[in-house]
């Protein structure tokens, strides 16, 4: 059993989004709730989760009472949430996790689909995009750079199958990823819906 890096980042946003939303709307005490079940996660997930010798979150695991030593990109998914700085993006920019082809789910090839090579764009988008929201101009550099090699990745394969897939490997771009208990799908709507958010966030200029 784990205590989960990327679950409780993702719970963060939604926390501070539902006291964002409930200020809007005039909802003055669940906008405070919200705000404080936010800064009780932010300060959990900081104490428990970051390892601020290796510049990204764990998992905690349970039972062992330690952090997970296991590389991957959600190690660096709080980032979305607005937890990164300085150290995270340079642990991020120097992670043999990023590759020509994007970010790699995780350092193993294990020939599952949830490992390495593949990469997912769900994950790319979650990287890049908590790396723009930074007010940090090498956050931002290095949110570009990860957001090319996924367009140019994507754009291969596409060159050379007139087809967009679920997800691709990190290592060769232009190639499609693979492992799991099926086939690897065509489409395919988030690889799709990535593409043109990194393509509208730059006016095709990457």
């Amino acid at each position: 059993r784990q205590y989960q890096r990327r679950v409780h980042g993702v719970l963060l946003r939604m926390e501070r989004n539902l006291a964002v939303f409930h200020g809007e709307l005039g909802n003055v005490n669940k906008s405070k709730e919200y705000t404080a079940a936010a800064v009780r996660r932010e300060n959990a997930v900081q104490t428990v989760l970051y390892d601020s010798d290796a510049g990204l979150w764990r998992d905690w695991l349970l039972k062992e009472e330690k952090l997970s030593p296991v590389n991957s990109a959600s190690n660096y998914v709080p980032l979305w949430a607005g937890l990164g700085n300085e150290h995270v993006v340079e642990s991020l920019r120097k992670s043999p996790l990023v590759q020509a082809g994007g970010v790699a789910t995780t350092d193993k090839t294990t020939g599952q689909q949830w490992d390495g090579d593949n990469a997912w764009p769900p994950l790319q988008d979650l990287l890049v995009s908590g790396l723009l929201d930074m007010n940090c101009a090498n956050a931002r550099m290095l949110g570009r750079e990860l957001a090319s090699k996924w367009i140019r990745n994507c754009y291969k394969a596409w060159q050379e199958s007139h087809a967009m897939y679920e997800k691709y490997s990190a290592h060769t771009p232009g190639t499609r990823g693979g492992g799991g208990e099926y086939d690897v799908q065509l489409g395919f709507g988030w690889s799709n819906g990535v593409v043109l958010k990194f393509l509208v966030e730059w006016k095709g200029d990457i």
